[in-house]
């Protein structure tokens, strides 16, 4: 008899887990405060959430006894790099490809998931729970590992609750979560414990992994990914007036089927009641042109010198080259050992089976006209019936992406 998939059972291959599981009991309270939509059949979810939360406000506790007065003491060796770019543009194999030099400290997922324990509980429970994660990403097909680099917007969902993550609980209820993409409509209050939040957090990511070293590496920085830090340069800058920024786009056609799709299983993965999947093309149209439009209010504020922007059409082609490009844009140095690293590592890109899709005429007709601009500020052709076609190298016109500066 053949057994069931998670992914058949449960609709996603992450089985009953979500998101939510991170929270300790303060935020948890919060987000059920809010009244998100509840249904009986994610019963086993909210009431696994509900003992994780405890779970964690416990561990949270016996950490701060434990690393407190370390984790006061320990500072940052050098402002973080932060990887830029709307969902499904390429960030997270940018992100991949860049941990693999030794000096890159990232976020990973037994991190993000455990953020108010993960210092004192990662070294223990993490080898021992390898074996209950799905073996692939419920949004596509690339492998997961306790180990793998992966964004801080989780981490920092679960342990503010001042997140737009929160759209995968208040599903349909966007005035609940809307002022959390930028922040900067945040109370003082707010904001105080977001920021703690967020720089206690990445000092325990970089001190765990010094832990792991034995030491510190010479020009060791942290290495963050997350399409929600393009909302919120300005706070950035506040927080690391240094701090370097990577951009990275990819054509809005392949963007917006990708990110349907991700929408649709994200939505499925972590709802406490029945999943909303109305309005899907509007939510999605709509974030993209807010995150262009502040995306481009905020790179005014960038220093030449610590902006680099590239297109995942041109990280595909050229992986090495690209990152060179980075490495010798901001002086990280010491290209050559990330080179070797790469080959094996560029190996199993290449055998990655990236989700396809197919898009209707009119339905191209729209995105173009919702999203022209751009295309045309990325020379990305519109592909439309009777269009001219353009073949643009996959490069970006390098006159073009600076005169914003």
């Amino acid at each position: 008899m053949r057994v069931e998939s998670r992914q058949e059972k449960y609709g996603s291959s992450q089985g009953i887990f979500s998101i939510w599981q991170g929270m300790d009991i303060p935020n948890w309270c919060r987000l059920l405060a809010g009244v998100p939509p509840i249904h009986w059949t994610q019963a086993l979810r909210l009431a696994l959430v509900s003992g994780m939360s405890v779970s964690n406000s416990v561990f949270k506790v016996i950490e701060h006894l434990v690393h407190g007065a370390e984790l006061k003491r320990y500072e940052l060796q050098n402002p973080p790099v932060f990887i830029l770019g709307h969902w499904r543009s390429g960030t997270t194999l940018l992100h991949e490809l860049l941990s693999n030099d030794p000096r890159m400290i990232c976020p990973n997922l037994y991190q993000i998931l455990s953020p108010h324990h993960c210092l004192l509980t990662e070294p223990v429970v993490a080898p021992l729970t390898g074996w209950i994660l799905p073996k692939t990403r419920p949004m596509d097909n690339m492998r997961i590992s306790w180990d793998a680099p992966q964004e801080d917007e989780t981490a920092l969902c679960n342990l503010t609750g001042l997140s737009p993550y929160m759209m995968l609980a208040y599903q349909g209820q966007r005035w609940k979560y809307e002022r959390f993409f930028e922040l900067q409509d945040l109370t003082p209050p707010e904001k105080q414990r977001w920021t703690t939040a967020f720089t206690t957090f990445l000092k325990k990511v970089a001190l765990r992994h010094e832990k792991k070293l034995g030491a510190p590496l010479p020009g060791q920085r942290m290495l963050l990914k997350s399409p929600t830090h393009t909302y919120r340069i300005r706070l950035l800058l506040e927080l690391f007036p240094d701090a370097q920024f990577i951009h990275i786009v990819r054509n809005p056609y392949d963007v917006f089927n990708s990110a349907m799709h991700l929408r649709d299983r994200l939505f499925e993965s972590n709802a406490l009641g029945v999943p909303r999947h109305e309005g899907a093309e509007e939510d999605v149209c709509t974030m993209y042109d807010h995150l262009f439009k502040v995306f481009e209010a905020g790179r005014h504020l960038v220093a030449p010198k610590q902006f680099h922007e590239l297109k995942y059409e041109a990280l595909e082609q050229d992986p090495v080259g690209e990152l060179e490009k980075i490495y010798t844009r901001f002086g990280f140095g010491d290209f050559e050992a990330l080179r070797i690293k790469l080959d094996g590592q560029l190996d199993l890109h290449r055998q990655f089976r990236k989700n396809r899709f197919d898009m209707a005429e009119e339905t191209k007709q729209r995105i173009y006209d919702r999203w022209q601009s751009v295309f045309e500020r990325y020379d990305y052709p519109s592909g439309l019936a009777g269009a001219p076609q353009v073949v643009q190298a996959p490069h970006l016109n390098r006159s073009r992406s600076t005169k914003h500066y």
